[in-house]
Formats: C-alpha cells, structure tokens, sequence
C-alpha cells in the first residue's frame, strides 16, 4: 500500500533528524508488522524500550508484550 509505504518514509526521516521520537519506533514496529516483516516489528519494538523512560512502566510493559506476542507469531510463522 502506498500510504504506508509513504508513513514509513516519512517516519524513518523523522527518526534520522531526531532519534529520540520513541513512539515513532512503535509506530514502525505496527507497520512493518502489517507488512508481515516480524524481524523488522520486533528490532523497532527493542529499539522503543531501549529508549522508553523507566518513568513510565504501564507503557514499558505493554510493549513488552507486544514483543512477546510478535515473537510467538513469527516462530509460528518460521515453523519453528
């Protein structure tokens, strides 16, 4: 789809001009998981908690299990 393709672009810009936008690093994590590229999902998903304040632990554990879910469904996927 070319709209998020052009979301896509357009947030990876972002993130070379300011790499401290971490909801960005979500946001390309959902997209590239609609795009089924898993690996691609979960760096974005590692990349998010490695820069996500400890001041915010709901959030933190949220995406964690956004990552473990992204996990369990790309070994699916695998055949692993």
């Amino acid at each position: 789809n070319k709209y998020i393709k052009s979301a896509r672009d357009c947030m990876e810009s972002m993130l070379k001009t300011s790499p401290d936008l971490i909801n960005v690093y979500r946001n390309l994590a959902k997209i590239a998981r609609l795009e089924g590229d898993f690996k691609a999902a979960s760096k974005y998903l590692k990349e998010y908690l490695d820069r996500c304040p400890v001041e915010n632990p709901k959030e933190r554990v949220v995406v964690k299990q956004e990552l473990e879910d992204l996990e369990e469904i790309s070994s699916e996927v695998s055949g692993k």
